[in-house]
This record gives C-alpha cells, sequence and structure tokens, in this order.
C-alpha cells in the first residue's frame, strides 16, 4: 500500500492557517542538497564540508 510523503509540520493544520514554502523545509531536499548534509556529517574529519565550502555550496544552489 503506498503511503504519500507528508512533512512533519503538515500532520497537525489548524483550521484557517496559512500554508506557504516556509512550512515544509522537507521539500527543498534535493540530490544536491542531501550530498552537502552527507558531507558535512562525514565520519572523517579530513572529508567534511569546512564552512567556507558549505556557504559557498549554499549560495550556489540560491542562484538557480
Amino acid at each position: 500500500m503506498f503511503h504519500p510523503y507528508r512533512a512533519p509540520g503538515l500532520f497537525d493544520v489548524k483550521t484557517g492557517a496559512i500554508l506557504a514554502e516556509k512550512v515544509d523545509i522537507w521539500d527543498w531536499y534535493s540530490a544536491e542538497f542531501q550530498a552537502m548534509i552527507k558531507a558535512m556529517l562525514a565520519v572523517e574529519s579530513v572529508m567534511r564540508l569546512d564552512i567556507h565550502q558549505v556557504i559557498d555550496q549554499v549560495e550556489n544552489s540560491l542562484r538557480f
């Protein structure tokens, strides 16, 4: 049985609530973003992104 994905913030939506892009950060998880998160969480510290690399990747992804 298929269960559609629903963001955590949308399980208990109050009547009259405004749903906007701020509600669902989970929709922002592109393959590029997932790769960046994995690189930031690498077990080996030499494999992790430094803060400058993170900033560059985020800025580049926001340009498009």
